[in-house]
């Protein structure tokens, strides 16, 4: 069976440098300012410009959504936080004392209320101490006596449930545009590597005009980062791989 021998031009550089989206926002700003300027000179180039506009500003209007939700995620998230520090600390601290008014801390009522203190409150992640809350708030309702903190963890409960919905509303929202981000700078990736060829057909004759074209610093910084990445993992992998053998 014939060997299939690696051609240049059969690799899309531009995709298999791995570019983050900013240097993507740099690189194809650049390119299409550098088409723009040139896209006078040639019939060709001016549907080159035009065409690949489109696709820079669609892969800009993505960024931008995708930008808006990480932030709104992460402003989300600490409104979350702040809450969970707050019953960490302040709050159920307060429960906890006032449980203590009525029923003493070795008694089977204190420990029906709060079988492990305040720890749980305290030291589990997020959702966890959300339902130690809510498990909380279902206990009191059988203590009359201890209405009025029931009444507080009832206010406190559905104020963070209600947090976390929304910061989980916000997640799948920053996935959402995560997604299509990438899918935006796939296309743009192609629609750059296409501009390669439809300049090769107006610049046959001088390649080297090419090179007015791109922003190659960048791409050959990224390379140059992808091959000490991929050596960083290789030697990971023999090193596990050596330590699992032992």
């Amino acid at each position: 069976m014939p060997m299939r021998h690696s051609w240049s031009f059969s690799n899309n550089p531009f995709l298999s440098a791995r570019l983050s989206h900013e240097d993507w926002n740099v690189l194809a700003s650049d390119h299409l300012s550098k088409l723009e300027n040139k896209k006078d000179d040639h019939p060709v180039l001016e549907y080159v410009y035009t065409s690949y506009k489109a696709t820079y500003e669609t892969y800009i209007d993505q960024y931008k959504n995708w930008k808006l939700a990480y932030r709104y995620w992460k402003a989300e998230t600490l409104e979350v936080d702040n809450l969970l520090i707050a019953l960490s600390s302040k709050w159920i601290r307060k429960w906890d004392m006032q449980i203590q008014l009525v029923f003493e801390s070795t008694s089977p009522e204190y420990i029906s209320l709060l079988p492990n203190n305040r720890k749980p409150f305290q030291n589990n992640r997020r959702d966890q101490r959300i339902v130690e809350v809510g498990t909380l708030l279902k206990a009191l309702a059988n203590y009359p006596a201890l209405v009025d903190v029931r009444q507080e963890v009832e206010d406190f409960y559905h104020t963070l449930r209600n947090k976390r919905d929304q910061q989980q509303m916000q997640e799948q929202a920053v996935q959402d545009t995560s997604t299509k981000l990438k899918e935006a700078a796939e296309e743009l990736g192609v629609a750059t590597y296409r501009n390669v060829g439809s300049l090769i057909t107006i610049y046959a004759k001088e390649p080297k005009q090419l090179l007015n074209f791109f922003k190659l610093d960048l791409i050959r910084k990224r390379w140059g980062k992808n091959k000490m990445l991929d050596k960083k993992e290789e030697a990971e992998k023999v090193i596990d791989k050596e330590v699992g053998d032992v």
